[in-house]
């Protein structure tokens, strides 16, 4: 089923009269970001998850674009009829595929991508250039496989291989732009870019053959190929040009490995620790299968106010139904001003230490938030605190003076233990002065105090391990740090210390 329809010499007045119909129809029409060359770009539903969209060009062509499906037959049918509209042929597409061997051509180019299909993650283009006489020399070492068939390690191994046998170029497209725009829309832009890149002069193009696995390409990629095969290439736009074609095969390879690594990269850069069971939550590939239905739900559990990551495909449909089942929240505030002409409310207080004093001041009105108000709102406190607050000696110095801390629980994860060894031996000293004086109150019933051991996550990143303890025991976070201070965005009440008192008024919340 093609991706794709185009119409020619459509006129202003029947374009109009084709977007009213439409209307008409009861589709809902919504403007989207022009094209280049193009006069008007729009889009509409016609069922939950299928989307069509329209592009009219100044050069009078109308082309509807959407995931092939019979919904979407039926509906360029229709319209047909209605409008007595003739289809556009597009470019001659080869059932039967031509042995390499007999192509009277020099060079040889390869396209094809990888993560197009999946939920996380880039698509990745891959373009191969190889000479005629090579061909034999690489279908020997692929012996016909298809990289689709391979493992990671096979991939990566068969990379190593080859590496520096022939001449490639990767183009990537985040999964941010594939939220935008529909995939075959990105496809057809980065295969375009690619083969812009290509370093071919005139003298050398109707030696060439470029090979493309045909994904259902749409207007844009088949007008540059329309281009090139004026100019004597010699254009292969095929299912399977993957399979039957080295140059293209030797394409999926490089672009596969380029996915494998950036997944590699992101699957454990954002291991999350379920905050209710404890287990690590692992996702690897990015396919929209039941792992990733299981890291996606837990990430809306461990961060219910945030977005889900750049790197997730929001318009892909297994996303959006978990979106739509767990919807991210509206954020809640755990502390408001006592203030009469304030009473805002905030995750924000800034905490001001010396060996003199100790206050607590509001970010928006930049008041002292007094201790009796500050013990009534937060009645039975427990602290997740970071090595910041602890090489500061925030703890020791508030008790000394005003005790906004007083009874309440400090909770000290086992990262932070190895975050202080790696300190300098002057500040690993006062930081383990500060532990045992925490340990001390603790004996002396001033506060409670806890250690934390997170040894079993260790291919977990320390942030998303303070945070699992965070949301375990529905603590607040006591930093020095601006990083971790931003965790207020994540619903959670942040005790920032503040090096100087002059830097309150000047801080915006």
């Amino acid at each position: 089923m093609p991706s794709n329809y185009v119409f020619e010499n459509i006129s202003k007045q029947s374009y109009e009269d084709i977007k009213s119909w439409l209307v008409k129809q009861g589709y809902n029409i919504l403007i989207e970001e022009k094209v280049q060359y193009s006069v008007d770009c729009f889009s509409f539903l016609i069922s939950n998850y299928q989307k069509i969209k329209i592009i009219y060009y100044g050069s009078n062509k109308l082309m509807f674009q959407s995931n092939p499906s019979v919904e979407f037959e039926k509906f360029i049918e229709n319209l047909r009829i209605d409008f007595n509209l003739q289809i556009k042929q597009q470019l001659d597409k080869k059932i039967e595929h031509e042995l390499e061997e007999s192509i009277d051509k020099t060079y040889f180019i390869g396209f094809d991508e990888s993560g197009a299909g999946e939920c996380m993650g880039s698509v990745f283009l891959g373009c191969v250039s190889i000479k005629k006489e090579e061909i034999e020399y690489f279908k020997n070492i692929l012996r016909g496989r298809d990289m689709k068939d391979l493992n990671n390690q096979q991939i990566l191994d068969l990379y190593n291989d080859l590496k520096g046998k022939f001449d490639y170029d990767i183009h990537t497209i985040s999964a941010n732009f594939i939220s935008e725009h529909n995939k075959n829309t990105s496809l057809d832009r980065g295969y375009c870019s690619l083969i812009d890149n290509l370093k071919l002069i005139n003298s050398q193009l109707n030696e060439c053959c470029m090979c493309i696995d045909d994904y259902g390409a749409g207007y844009d990629l088949h007008q540059k190929l329309n281009q090139f095969i004026s100019k004597g290439v010699k254009v292969i736009l095929q299912s399977k040009a993957d399979i039957n074609y080295v140059c293209s095969a030797l394409a999926s390879l490089v672009a596969r490995r380029s996915r494998i690594i950036e997944m590699d990269k992101l699957s454990k850069e954002n291991i999350l620790i379920d905050p209710n069971m404890g287990q690590k939550i692992k996702f690897q590939s990015g396919a929209p299968n039941e792992e990733s239905k299981i890291w996606l739900e837990t990430y809306r559990k461990v961060y219910p106010y945030d977005d889900f990551p750049s790197f997730v495909r929001l318009k892909w449909k297994n996303v959006k139904e978990i979106d739509e089942k767990s919807p991210k929240k509206k954020l809640d505030y755990v502390f408001k001003c006592e203030y009469e002409d304030c009473k805002k409310p905030t995750n924000l207080l800034l905490f001001i230490v010396d060996k003199h004093k100790s206050e607590i001041y509001c970010p928006n009105c930049k008041n002292l938030i007094s201790k009796k108000y500050f013990l009534e709102s937060l009645p039975y406190l427990t602290i997740t605190v970071d090595s910041s607050a602890i090489i500061d000696r925030t703890i020791s110095k508030d008790l000394s003076n005003t005790g906004y801390l007083q009874n309440s629980k400090i909770l000290l994860t086992s990262t932070l233990f190895e975050e202080i060894d790696s300190k300098q031996p002057d500040t690993k000293k006062g930081a383990l002065n500060e532990i045992g004086y925490i340990k001390n109150s603790s004996y002396a019933g001033v506060l409670k105090f806890q250690e934390v051991d997170t040894e079993d996550y260790r291919d977990v990143s320390n942030d998303k391990k303070f945070m699992f303890v965070v949301r375990r025991y529905k603590s607040i976070i006591l930093t020095k740090d601006i990083n971790l201070a931003r965790f207020t965005s994540l619903g959670v009440l942040v005790l920032q210390i503040i090096q100087h008192p002059d830097k309150i008024s000047d801080f915006s919340y």
